[in-house]
C-alpha cells in the first residue's frame, strides 16, 4: 500500500466518523427550505424553517421543484447541502457564490437533481457511500470540488454529473469516480489535474464513466505519458474535446500507449476520440532520444480513433505523432500534427496501416528513423486520404541513418490540400517523397499552393487527376528511387491558373483517357529534360482524349525555349517533343508471307500507298497482319475500305492514328478459342494507337494493349452483330468511342512473348468514352476468366449489359461517371467497387455471393432493382 493510499483511507475513515455523528446520515437540525417568503432568495430568513438568514446547514424536501436566488451582496458559506431521496429539482441561480465552510458536504439523493445556474459553488466532499445518487447539473457558473491527490473528492454510488456550461472542477485537483458514477459534458469545461475513474467491482468497468457530447474535458497532469491517469475508465467522446496536458506549460505534454516503454498503457485507447470527438495535446516537446513524440503509438496493436486529433505547436520537431511498427489505426480520424515519425525497429518487419480521413502536417513533415533496418516498409493510408498543411511549408519526407527506404502508399481518393488549415487563404507547399500512387483512385491538388511529389511511382489509372484554380502539382525526381512514367487519368481537370509540372527526365507524360479540361491560364509545364536528347526519338508529353485536337499553347518548358532543333509536334491526339528526324523501319526478321510492315517512307500517309510499306507490300486482305513501327507518317489515312486480319502497333516508337472516311474490318481471330491467344489489334509501349471506323468481322474481335499505351477504337457504326457469337475481348487500356454492340465481353489480360521477353498487360480496363454507347446482348460467364479487368463509363456515355449473368471473379474497381445499366444478375464472387458521379442501375439484381460484395463510392447514384438476395453492400462518401 502506498503512502497516498494510507493517507486517503485515514481521511475517509475520519470523515466517516464525523458523518456518523449525524442521525440517519443527515446533519442535525438543518434549515429546511419552505420558500415561505415568496421571493425565492437564499438570504431571506422566512424562506427557511427554522428561519435563518443565509443558513449553513440546509435541506430541500422531496416532492417539489424550487429555484433559489443567491445574491452577491456578501460571501455566503455553508457546511452542508442536502436533497433527500425522492423527486424534485433544486436550481441555485444568481450572481452570488456558496463556498464551503468546514466539511463542505453535498448530498443529492436518488431521483433528485441539484442544478447550478450562474452561481459559484464549492464543496469539499460528497462521500462515496450513496451521498450523491442523484444528479448534479451545471448549467452555467462554477462548481469547484476542493481536493488533493491524497484526499480527492469522490463521486460514488449512482452519481450523475452533467455539465451543460460553465466550469466544473479545478485544474489543480484530483477527482475520483467509482461504482456507477458518471460525468456527461455537453458544453463548458470539466477539468482536473488527474481523474481517477475506476470501480471496485470489475464487471462494472465497462460502464461509460465519461461521456463527451460537447465542451472540453481537461486532464491537466504534466506527466500524462507516464502516469496512470484514468483507471478502469471508459470514455465516450462523440462530440466533445478531450484535452491532455498543462494549460500553460507544454513541455511535458505527452500521451503514450506505453506505460513503461514496453507494455501497453492501461487506458491509452480511451483517450482516442470517436467520430465527432476531439483529442487535443498542446505541446512544444521535441522528440526525445527514443523518437517518442507527443502522441506515441509505441506498442504494436490495432487502435481505433475517429473525430479529430490535434497536436498543435509548430516549433521545431514538436507536436509529433509517432508509430513504432506494426500499428493499425482505424476509424477515419483527422490528425493535425507538426510531423509523423515511423520508427524502424532493428531487423523487424513492421507495417503501418492508417485509416485516416485527413493528415495535416507542419514543419517536421514525414520522417523515418531507426537503425539497422533495410526493409522497404510502407506507411499505408487506406480508404483515401487528404494531406494538408498548417503553420508553414511541409518539408520533404526524410529517412534517418541506417534506414534505406521510405514508402508512403495512399489508397482510394488522394487530395493534397495546400491551403493552411488554420489560416484560410494562406497557400502552403506540401513536399512528399517516396509516394507510391498505384492504389490511388483519384489525385487532386487544391488550395492555391503547391504539392511536390518526389520519386512518385505508380502514377497511373486515376479516375480523376485534378489541379484546382491557382494550384500547382509537381512531379519531380530525387536520387533515392526510380519513378514510373505515365500520369494516366480517365478525367483530367486543370482549373484557372492551374499548373501541372512533369519531369521528362523520368519519362513522365500525361494521358487523359476520356475527358480533359483546361481553365484560363492552365498549363502543363515540363520541368526537366533527359540529360541528352536522342535524335529521331519522340518524347511523349500529353495525350488528349482520342478524337480531340490538343492545344500546343497549353504546354510549356520551364526554362523557356526548347533546346535548339527541338519543338512540339502532334499526331492525332498525341503531343511530343521531336527534332523532326525519323527513319523508316526495315523488315522484321519475323517477316512471313502473311506479315506486312509499314515504313512510312512514302510521300504521304495513305494506307494504300505502296511506298509506305516495306517492299511495297500493302496489307490489304484479311490474310495479312499489318505491323506499324517507326516514326514516319504515323497519321495514316484510309482511302478505301480495308479488310485485314490484324493490326500490330510498335507504339514504343511513336503514336499512330488510323482514320479516314472508310472502315477497317478485322477477320481474325475466326473463332472464340483463338480470341484467348492472338489479338485482332495489339500495341506495345507507351504511345497511343487510335483507329477510327473500326468494326469487327462476323465472329469476334480482341484488342490488347501491352505496356502503358492505350488503344482507342472510335467512330464508325460499331462492331457487327450476327452470324453467330460476336464477343469483344480486351486486355490493358482499351477505349471505345461511338456505338458498339457485342454478344458478350471478356478480359484477355494474358502475357505475350515477342521472342525476346514476355510482355504483360496491366490495369485492364474497358472505357466507354463521352457520347459513346456499349451494349452486350448475351453476356454470360466470367468476365475475368482470362485475367482481372474492370469497366469505365465516362460522363455522357452509356453501357448496357444484357444476357444471363455478369460475373466477376477478381476484385475490380469500376469507374462510372455516365450510366451503367446491368439488366442481368450481377454475380460478384469477388468484391466489386463502383466509383464515380454517374448512375449504376442493377436492374437484374445481385446474386448471392458470400465471398464478394458491392461497394459504392463517390457521388454515385445507385438504383437497386429487384434485389432478392442478401448482399454485402457498403457505401462511402455521398
Amino acid at each position: 500500500m502506498t503512502n497516498t493510499d494510507i493517507a486517503w483511507r485515514f481521511t475517509k475513515s475520519t470523515l466517516a466518523v464525523v458523518f456518523a455523528l449525524f442521525a440517519g446520515g443527515a446533519f442535525a437540525d438543518p434549515n429546511v427550505w419552505t420558500g415561505g417568503a415568496g421571493d425565492g432568495k437564499w438570504t431571506t430568513a422566512a424562506n427557511w424553517s427554522p428561519e435563518k438568514y443565509s443558513p449553513t446547514e440546509v435541506s430541500f424536501p422531496a416532492g417539489q421543484d424550487c429555484t433559489v436566488y443567491v445574491p452577491d451582496d456578501v460571501p455566503h458559506s455553508y457546511i452542508s447541502i442536502e436533497l433527500p431521496e425522492g423527486s424534485g429539482t433544486v436550481t441555485l441561480t444568481g450572481p452570488g457564490s456558496l463556498s464551503y465552510s468546514g466539511i463542505g458536504y453535498i448530498k443529492v439523493g436518488a431521483g433528485r437533481e441539484l442544478r447550478i445556474d450562474g452561481i459559484a459553488l464549492s464543496f469539499k466532499d460528497c462521500y462515496e457511500n450513496g451521498s450523491l445518487d442523484g444528479t448534479l447539473r451545471l448549467v452555467s457558473g462554477k462548481i469547484e470540488p476542493y481536493s488533493t491527490d491524497s484526499t480527492p473528492v469522490t463521486f460514488g454510488g449512482d452519481a450523475k454529473i452533467i455539465v451543460e456550461g460553465g466550469t466544473f472542477g479545478r485544474s489543480s485537483d484530483t477527482l475520483q469516480f467509482t461504482n456507477n458514477a458518471t460525468i456527461t459534458v455537453m458544453d463548458g469545461l470539466a477539468q482536473a489535474k488527474r481523474w481517477r475513474l475506476y470501480s471496485p467491482d470489475p464487471p462494472r468497468e465497462s460502464i461509460t464513466r465519461v461521456r463527451l457530447l460537447g465542451g472540453v474535458f481537461l486532464v491537466n497532469d504534466n506527466y500524462a505519458y507516464t502516469t496512470k491517469i484514468l483507471d478502469g475508465v471508459h470514455i465516450e467522446n462523440i462530440g466533445g474535446t478531450l484535452r491532455v496536458g498543462m494549460g500553460d506549460s507544454f513541455e511535458y505534454n505527452r500521451l503514450s500507449s506505453s506505460r513503461d516503454g514496453y507494455s501497453q498503457g492501461d487506458s491509452f485507447a480511451e483517450y482516442l476520440p470517436s467520430v465527432g470527438g476531439k483529442l487535443v495535446i498542446p505541446t512544444s516537446t521535441p522528440l526525445n532520444s527514443n523518437y517518442r513524440g507527443a502522441l506515441d503509438f509505441y506498442v504494436a496493436g490495432d487502435y481505433h480513433a475517429g473525430g479529430s486529433i490535434y497536436v498543435t505547436n509548430n516549433t521545431d520537431k514538436a507536436g509529433v505523432v509517432d508509430f513504432n511498427g506494426d500499428v493499425v489505426l482505424r476509424g477515419g480520424s483527422s490528425i493535425y500534427a507538426n510531423g509523423v515519425v515511423t520508427i524502424a525497429k532493428n531487423q523487424s518487419a513492421s507495417y503501418y496501416d492508417l485509416y485516416l480521413t485527413r493528415l495535416c502536417l507542419g514543419n517536421y513533415g514525414f520522417r523515418r528513423v531507426g537503425s539497422g533496418n533495410n526493409y522497404d516498409l510502407p506507411v499505408r493510408f487506406w480508404d483515401g486520404i487528404i494531406f494538408g498543411a498548417w503553420g508553414g511549408d511541409v518539408p520533404m519526407s526524410l529517412v534517418g541513418a541506417g534506414v534505406t527506404k521510405y514508402r508512403i502508399e495512399p489508397y482510394g481518393p488522394v487530395v493534397y490540400d495546400t491551403e493552411d488549415c488554420f489560416a484560410p487563404g494562406t497557400p502552403r507547399v506540401i513536399n512528399m517523397g517516396g509516394v507510391r500512387l498505384g492504389g490511388a483512385t483519384e489525385l487532386r491538388a487544391t488550395g492555391g499552393g503547391a504539392a511536390v511529389l518526389a520519386a512518385a511511382t505508380g502514377k497511373e489509372e486515376f479516375r480523376t487527376l485534378e489541379v484546382a484554380d491557382g494550384t500547382t502539382l509537381v512531379f519531380t525526381n530525387d536520387t533515392s528511387q526510380t519513378a514510373m512514367a505515365g500520369l494516366k487519368a480517365m478525367n483530367l481537370k486543370l482549373g484557372d491558373g492551374a499548373t501541372l509540372k512533369i519531369d521528362l527526365s523520368l519519362g513522365d507524360y500525361v494521358d487523359a483517357a476520356a475527358t480533359a479540361s483546361f481553365g484560363d491560364g492552365a498549363k502543363i509545364v515540363v520541368t526537366a529534360l533527359p540529360a541528352s536528347l536522342t535524335a529521331g526519338t519522340l518524347y511523349p508529353i500529353y495525350f488528349a482524349p482520342a478524337g480531340t485536337d490538343p492545344d500546343l499553347s497549353k504546354i510549356e518548358y520551364a526554362l523557356g525555349a526548347w533546346p535548339t532543333g527541338w519543338s512540339l509536334a502532334k499526331t492525332g491526339n498525341a503531343v511530343y517533343l521531336t527534332d523532326g528526324n525519323a527513319t523508316a523501319v526495315s523488315a522484321s526478321k519475323e517477316k512471313g508471307d502473311w506479315m506486312r510492315y509499314w515504313s512510312g517512307a512514302g510521300s504521304d500517309g495513305f494506307y494504300a500507298t505502296a511506298g509506305n510499306w516495306v517492299s511495297n507490300d500493302v496489307a490489304n486482305t484479311k490474310n495479312h497482319l499489318a505491323y506499324f513501327n517507326g516514326c514516319l507518317n504515323t497519321d495514316i489515312s484510309l482511302a478505301n475500305s480495308l479488310e485485314a486480319a490484324m493490326f500490330q502497333f510498335g507504339s514504343a516508337s511513336g503514336p499512330f492514328m488510323v482514320s479516314g472516311e472508310e472502315t477497317a474490318t478485322f477477320y481474325y481471330p475466326l473463332e472464340w478459342g483463338n480470341l484467348n491467344r492472338t489479338p485482332s489489334i495489339h500495341a506495345y509501349g507507351k504511345f497511343p494507337a487510335v483507329i477510327s471506323n473500326c468494326v469487327g468481322g462476323n465472329v469476334a474481335i480482341r484488342a490488347t494493349a501491352y505496356g502503358e499505351g492505350p488503344i482507342a477504337l472510335v467512330g464508325g457504326g460499331g462492331m457487327k452483330v450476327g452470324g453467330g457469337w460476336c464477343p469483344l475481348g480486351y486486355g490493358g487500356d482499351i477505349r471505345l468511342g461511338g456505338s458498339w454492340t457485342s454478344d458478350y465481353v471478356r478480359v484477355m489480360a494474358r502475357s505475350k512473348s515477342d521472342n525476346t521477353a514476355t510482355i504483360a498487360t496491366r490495369n485492364s480496363r474497358l472505357t466507354v468514352m463521352p457520347g459513346g454507347t456499349f451494349a452486350t446482348l448475351n453476356q454470360t460467364g466470367d468476365v475475368n476468366e482470362f485475367g482481372a479487368g474492370a469497366f469505365a463509363v465516362a460522363a455522357g456515355a452509356t453501357a448496357t449489359i444484357g444476357g444471363t449473368d455478369l460475373t466477376f471473379t477478381s476484385n475490380n474497381t469500376h469507374y462510372v461517371d455516365g450510366a451503367l445499366v446491368v439488366n442481368c444478375p450481377l454475380v460478384p464472387t469477388a468484391r466489386q467497387v463502383f466509383r464515380g458521379d454517374g448512375t449504376l442501375t442493377l436492374a437484374g439484381g445481385v446474386a448471392a455471393a458470400p465471398a464478394g460484395g458491392v461497394r459504392v463510392e463517390g457521388s454515385l447514384t445507385l438504383v437497386p432493382v429487384n434485389w432478392a438476395n442478401d448482399v454485402v453492400l457498403s457505401v462511402k462518401d455521398n
